[in-house]
């Protein structure tokens, strides 16, 4: 095991300085350097502690990548400007508060990718750029957010995979995004959402026009039927990715393109309807299709009347679950033949259907059933009658 003490004078710890070095337990960085190289400490996996002086300016990339013997609170000083991409990315070791001071302005792309031991992130009033999947798969955060009104710019799923944080709050006073009190963050110009918390709760899709990339990937709490609104144009890359608690998907007739990725890795899904709004699906990879490697018990449905009529925007690999199999997929269904379909459970019929409109008697009730979303069926020699989502008596 190796203990380091750099000697007072060094301005700068260059790239790759000490990178692999597989035996070095802990490194006393003197007050005169000023900045951390790219790839200075990565991967050195023995590494337990380390602190970094108030001379220290900026740190680069991959300063600390995957130093995983880290253990404690981080502790940055506030003469840091900028934290530089996987800085601390698979910091796993790292625990509690992290407090980045009010001297940094940016925090680069996945700079606290997967430092799953934090349990908290202060962002204060100086930054103004988060970069994409900076603290994705954080899996530890918990409780609320806090942005402040300085943050002009957040990549792409930079909170993904953080199914423990259930509340967000945008300070007012923030010109690019806004929460609406939805637990989301929305960027005012292009009304996109961002990214979601709490998905138990997706009223905020009524008011929005898209679904960024990533903005609900890896949301354990969404499970069950979820409904794209007529609000919605597009849904983004990876948008629902992981989410496993999902069983079905309704996509509204607004909605003209999906995009890489989308629901991959959707276990519990078992149908989905896409339709014939939709002009363009990016698949140019089977990797790349919307439901890769979703559960192998997906139905596809779409009004498209056949597989010679698919839309020519809709890329090769449009419905594969891997790299050889599609999903199966049922063409010619209308909206109320797919939920007559999917979305059913039986009743027993008392009395034969006859005529086009039938009295549907529940809790005492009464109230007329339009037979377009009925659909009889014979079980075991008895006439049941097909509903969407209830279990009504016939009377």
């Amino acid at each position: 095991e190796v203990n380091l003490c750099l000697q007072s004078g060094v301005l700068t710890i260059p790239e790759c300085a000490f990178q692999y070095v597989d035996n070095l337990k802990s490194i006393t960085i003197p007050d005169s350097v000023t900045s951390i190289g790219d790839h200075a400490f990565s991967d050195c996996i023995g590494l337990t502690s380390v602190t970094i002086p108030n001379s220290v300016t900026s740190i680069g990339y991959s300063a600390f990548y995957y130093c995983r013997g880290l253990t404690g609170e981080l502790i940055i000083p506030d003469s840091v400007t900028s934290i530089g991409q996987q800085a601390f990315s698979s910091c796993s070791g790292l625990t509690g508060e992290l407090i980045i001071p009010d001297s940094v302005t940016s925090i680069g792309p996945s700079a606290f990718n997967s430092c799953s031991g934090l349990t908290s992130v202060t962002i204060p009033d100086s930054v103004t750029s988060i970069g994409y999947g900076a603290f994705s798969y954080c899996s530890g955060l918990t409780g609320e957010l806090i942005m402040p009104d300085s943050v002009t710019s957040i990549g792409d799923g930079a909170f993904s995979y953080c199914s423990g944080l259930t509340e967000v709050k945008v300070s007012s006073g923030n010109t690019v995004y806004e929460d609406r009190e939805k637990n989301a963050i929305i960027e005012k110009s292009t009304n996109t959402i961002i990214q979601g918390f709490n998905c138990t709760d997706l009223s905020v899709l009524e008011e929005v026009t898209s679904i960024g990339k990533s903005a609900f990937a890896g949301c354990s709490g969404l499970t069950g039927e979820l409904i794209i609104p007529d609000s919605i144009t597009s849904i983004g890359n990876s948008a629902f990715s992981s989410c496993r608690g999902l069983t079905s998907v309704t996509i509204g007739d607004s909605v003209t393109s999906i995009r890489i990725s989308a629901f991959s890795y959707c276990s519990g899904l078992t149908s989905v309807y896409i339709p014939s709004s939709v002009t363009t699906i990016f698949a140019s990879s089977y990797s790349w299709s919307p439901f890769y490697n979703c559960s192998s018990s997906l139905v596809i449905y779409t009004d498209i009347a056949n597989a010679e009529s698919v839309p020519s925007g809709w890329g090769t690999y449009w419905n594969y679950r891997s790299s050889s199999a599609t999903h199966t997929t049922n063409y010619g269904y209308t909206l109320e033949q797919y939920k007559s379909a999917v979305g059913l459970t039986f009743a027993p019929n008392s009395e034969k259907i006859s005529g086009v409109e039938i009295e549907a008697i529940e809790n005492g009730n009464s109230y007329q059933i339009d037979t377009s979303y009925l659909q009889k069926v014979i079980l075991e020699e008895k006439e049941y009658v097909a509903l969407p989502k209830k279990e009504i008596e016939i009377a």
